[in-house]
């Protein structure tokens, strides 16, 4: 530190010393202590970079691709973050569809539909108006994905059809029709962009939307893949014939196959190091990644496990028993039966779950009871 510097109760030392040391120094205050400095002292006010650690601390699991200015997005992200808390929302009712919504999904104010019409809507959110209809399929669509970020919309159909589509044109970039029956699941993988399509004609393929060309096909199941989940180096397929599989990216090869089900594994999640899959026989398993080893077998729910989603240190799970469970993992990569939660307030199957809210703190579940339900993911309270 340079030896002029005033002595003075009044200056601001932090200045006179190197940036990475100010960082390493603030980053470990408090998220709130941060605001309070820039909010009393003018010349932190307009550090952006104060306001990006009070962000990444705040919002952890936000995405931060694309952000301009940090101190604006901070305060965005608050406004929705209380909205979320005390209920000042506004319902907003999209309709454009001649036919039943089968799969959504959003992006920032963007979001994508697909219905048995054979359509896919595109809609803004802020407005919640129809801003693009995407026609190419001949069969009902059964499941989309929208990324901004790489500018593409995904979507399956009944036909065993997938269509890659560039958003910001709205034209087809590539069809890939080698499956021959129904399109059940799909995954993206940005960072690599690559897609994992499952199939009711028993096997899952591996495509690069680089070229637009088939890698691996998966081969082994001996029913239809329900449910898919990967990420850079291996995917799981969970099928009706009761088993999931592991299987390389790299390869196509398999790795493990995860035998104990008795009924069709219809969900799945990586947490941990772990693969969770989740059955119609109304148990959860967990499994260790690396090996494919049954770690333990839960039993809370009284009817079929129909989705879950992983959060940090918790899993929760939705049963046709119109409960959603909270489990909270072990330092053993264990659930304590125990300690599970149980969430009432459904009164049909509860068929969807999807974390939302800024800090994701929001578990919002969808039910065959017509209603869509938000949960706080801390506290497992109704908030609406």
């Amino acid at each position: 530190v340079p030896m002029n510097i005033p002595e003075d109760e009044d200056v601001n030392y932090l200045q006179y010393l190197p940036q990475e040391v100010k960082e390493c120094v603030l980053c470990l205050l408090a998220p709130r202590d941060i605001i309070s400095l820039c909010l009393t002292c003018n010349s932190y006010y307009k550090e952006d970079w104060l306001w990006r650690l009070a962000f990444v601390q705040t919002f952890p699991s936000y995405s931060s691709l694309g952000i301009v200015s940090w101190q604006t997005t901070f305060v965005e992200a608050m406004k929705y973050e209380t909205r979320w808390r005390t209920g000042k929302y506004e319902v907003k009712k999209l309709q454009g569809h001649k036919g039943g919504v089968s799969c959504l999904s959003i992006s920032s104010g963007l979001m994508v539909s697909g219905s048995a019409d054979c359509d896919i809507l595109l809609w803004d959110l802020d407005s919640a108006s129809c801003v693009g209809t995407l026609r190419g399929h001949t069969q009902g669509i059964t499941c989309v994905i929208l990324n901004e970020e790489k500018d593409i919309i995904i979507s399956g159909d009944m036909n065993g059809c997938i269509i890659v589509w560039t958003l910001s044109t709205r034209q087809i970039r590539f069809t890939l029709d080698q499956h021959t029956s129904s399109i059940l699941c799909i995954n993206y993988q940005p960072k690599t962009n690559t897609l994992i399509s499952g199939s009711g004609d028993y096997t899952a393929r591996v495509y690069d939307l680089s070229s637009g060309t088939c890698r691996h096909v998966l081969e082994g199941h001996r029913g239809n893949i329900l449910c898919i989940e990967a990420n850079e180096k291996t995917v799981v397929t969970g099928s009706k014939d009761a088993t999931a599989m592991t299987w390389s990216m790299e390869t196509g090869q398999p790795l493990h196959k995860l035998s104990g089900h008795t009924d069709d594994i219809y969900c799945l999640a990586f947490f941990n190091g772990l693969i969770v899959t989740g059955s119609l026989d109304c148990r959860l398993k967990l499994w260790k990644e690396e090996t494919g080893e049954l770690l333990q077998t839960v039993q809370g729910h009284k009817g079929d496990v129909l989705a879950m989603q992983p959060t940090t240190g918790k899993l929760f799970s939705a049963s046709v028993d119109r409960t959603i469970r909270m489990w909270k993992i072990q330092p053993d990569r264990t659930v304590k039966d125990s300690d599970a939660v149980s969430m009432v307030g459904h009164s049909a199957a509860v068929e969807l779950l999807a974390i939302g809210g800024p800090r994701s703190s929001i578990l919002v579940s969808a039910s065959s009871d017509k209603t869509v339900r938000g949960w706080d993911a801390e506290t497992c309270e109704s908030l609406f």
